[in-house]
């Protein structure tokens, strides 16, 4: 009789609980990545597409990125919640007094490269004197200008918007790209991997990583569990996305011609394939800890190439695990 008791008070406790959870609203999440949907943001879709977003408490809604709308400047000022940005970005928006703060480090390695045709003559970062180099402007100019800077490079700066072209059409003699986009679309345009020459930021103690998720001071004072949570989902999404390659390419392909994204499946395999080399270097496990010897690193670069005058807390800037 008793226990009979005990088992009818456990499972009115359970519904009780389940009762209350679905009683609860879930925490409104504006999701800003800073481009297109791609693959770079594949372990975002999937962690949308799957329900992982849903199960952490948040309802999630993406908000369209690129060039027009800077992640940091965003962020300040509201238009969205969290963001994907890059590490020098946030470090420069910080030092100029922006209220963005990192709560996951996602990539751990840089993805930049410099590349230029052999037959341009262009062999060692010194031959990129005098030259046209084109530069991702927004959020992608500051490792770029910090190679240049290093290497005492004068070369006249183009600045690249949203393609190849210029680069294909030889308008330029180098350009910035990375290594899961741009440089497989070189490919994809006809070019052979022995015709470029490739500068690896990573091979010249530029090493510094990039895709991480920020958000503002303010928002994450008000929405310390949110935070947390979206950083737990978003990994959860990207373990998915790696394990499961074909079915993510197909979700990230549905949503790139629902937004009308001239999209190839070849190209998104390839993207997916190295951001698990980005965010998963040589294999190891997946973390969001941003190291402090990363930080010091990449803001000591941006501090020599005069990209801010000082370099912030780094207790001020970083709020991950």
């Amino acid at each position: 009789m008793r226990l009979l008791q005990l088992k009818y008070r456990i499972t009115v406790l359970l519904l009780l609980a389940f009762q209350w959870s679905w009683c609860q609203e879930s925490v409104k999440v504006r999701f800003l990545p800073h481009w297109l949907y791609q693959a770079q943001f594949a372990g975002y879709v999937m962690a949308q597409e799957k329900g992982y977003f849903k199960e952490y408490g948040l309802d999630v809604t993406f908000v369209p990125g690129g060039p027009a709308r800077p992640v940091m400047t965003s962020l300040a000022q509201g238009d969205a919640d969290i963001a994907v940005g890059f590490l020098s970005s946030g470090i420069k928006a910080r030092a100029q007094g922006l209220d963005v703060v990192l709560i996951g480090q996602v990539s751990q390695r840089t993805a930049l490269l410099f590349v230029a045709r052999k037959g341009s003559g262009i062999q060692s970062p010194g031959d990129l004197n005098g030259r046209k180099v084109g530069i991702w402007y927004s959020d992608f100019q500051e490792l770029p200008l910090s190679f240049l800077s290093r290497h005492q490079v004068k070369c006249e700066i183009v600045p690249v918007h949203s393609t190849i072209n210029m680069f294909l059409w030889q308008a330029i003699d180098a350009m910035s790209i990375m290594w899961y986009n741009e440089y497989h679309q070189l490919i994809q345009a006809g070019l052979d991997e022995d015709e470029l020459v490739v500068f690896d930021f990573q091979e010249y103690d530029l090493n510094y990583p990039e895709d991480g998720l920020y958000c503002n001071g303010d928002w994450l004072k008000a929405n310390p569990d949110a935070a947390r949570a979206f950083v737990q989902a978003s990994m959860k999404g990207w373990e998915y996305a790696f394990a499961h390659a074909d079915e993510t390419i197909n979700v990230v392909l549905k949503y790139m011609r629902i937004n009308h994204i001239p999209a190839n499946r070849p190209h998104q395999v390839w993207m997916l394939q190295r951001m698990q080399d980005v965010i998963r270097p040589e294999g190891k496990k997946m973390t969001t800890a941003l190291k402090l010897e990363d930080y010091l690193r990449t803001a000591e670069a941006l501090r020599s190439a005069g990209s801010i005058q000082a370099v912030p807390k780094f207790q001020d800037f970083y709020r991950g695990p």
